[in-house]
């Protein structure tokens, strides 16, 4: 069963019905935000159904950022790694023909 939540709009309450989603929870459309708004347990997670996922939680955009973080070192790490492996290639390329390639 459906509930109703009020409100205040024009200074006028108008009924916003909620759709059932399981045991005890709900969900509502927002199409101020053009989001969803989902009730998980005692938690209330915002999905956008544009883009087919649930927006991040404050704990969850950290451990993303961490995790970007981690990935730019590496690659950052592996660049480096590259550019040492080039420049020991031209200089053995130098070695061997006994001219430059800049």
């Amino acid at each position: 069963m459906s509930s109703v939540k009020y409100p205040v709009s024009g200074g006028y309450y108008t009924p916003l019905v909620t759709e059932p989603r399981g045991e005890g929870e709900w969900q509502l459309d927002s199409a101020v935000l053009g989001l969803e708004l989902h009730t998980e347990g005692h938690s209330l997670r915002l999905y956008d159904p544009a883009a087919g996922h649930y927006l991040l939680t404050p704990p969850e955009q950290a451990q993303a950022r961490r995790a970007a973080e981690q990935r730019a070192a590496e690659a950052e790490a592996r660049a480096a790694e590259l550019e040492a492996e080039i420049a020991r290639l031209k200089a053995a390329l130098e070695g061997q023909t006994g001219e430059r390639s800049d």
